[in-house]
């Protein structure tokens, strides 16, 4: 919610002299294969290699330090990766990295909401309110300013409808096997979820749809 992926992601953007390669979950076994790759490439200093891993603490993280000890001897590759800060204190590789803390202040939030302004896209009357809101959420202020509700009460009570209806019993089995699976950094497989709630394939598969469609998972 504060910005991490957003940062990393511009960062990206802004060095388009890179080639990116993105790693959507490194795994200890990607280490080799995604070295290999990196060589294969021949970086150079005009045309350098680099990898992205937006949630660094969501796969290996032992993955992660070993590949910044492999590429430790390598010229011209580049590693990004995004991390929450309680993900990072197992990172045993953090004072190889170049380091840099993601944070909703004051400037930020006026040049978001001055943007958004311009473009139509908000009445707020001023942006300190809702900054003085969001609990430094880059998220949840931007939901403020634009929608003009917490993202988390819109949530809480998108959760009690569903809760209150007679027939969503596999949704909100689903949702909170999900929701404590991500809290914990892990994620939860369709098939996993579906035998371990004990659902049919048709209950699992609308049940998923469902959420889907009001944004409560993400099927990747």
């Amino acid at each position: 919610g504060v910005g991490k992926s957003t940062a990393m992601w511009m960062a990206a953007y802004m060095t388009r002299n890179v080639t990116w390669f993105r790693v959507h979950r490194l795994a200890a076994a990607d280490v080799e294969d995604v070295h290999r790759l990196a060589v294969g490439r021949r970086p150079t200093e005009s045309a350098p290699v680099g990898f992205l891993i937006d949630g660094v603490g969501l796969g290996d993280i032992d993955a992660w330090d070993e590949l910044v000890r492999r590429f430790a001897a390598t010229p011209h590759v580049y590693l990004l990766g995004s991390a929450r800060v309680e993900d990072t204190f197992g990172v045993t590789t953090l004072t190889q990295s170049a380091r840099v803390e993601v944070s909703l202040d004051e400037g930020v939030a006026e040049r978001i909401y001055l943007h958004l302004r311009d473009a139509g896209l908000t009445g707020h009357p001023h942006w300190r309110e809702a900054l003085n809101e969001s609990n430094g959420l880059t998220l949840e202020y931007t939901y403020l300013i634009t929608q003009g509700e917490r993202l988390a009460d819109v949530l809480g009570s998108q959760v009690r409808r569903l809760v209150s209806e007679s027939d969503a019993d596999a949704e909100v089995q689903l949702l909170a096997l999900t929701t404590t699976a991500h809290a914990h950094g892990v994620e939860m497989p369709v098939e996993t979820a579906g035998k371990a709630l004990g659902l049919s394939d048709g209950d699992l598969r609308r049940a998923v749809g469902r959420l889907k469609d009001e944004l409560f998972v993400v099927e990747a």
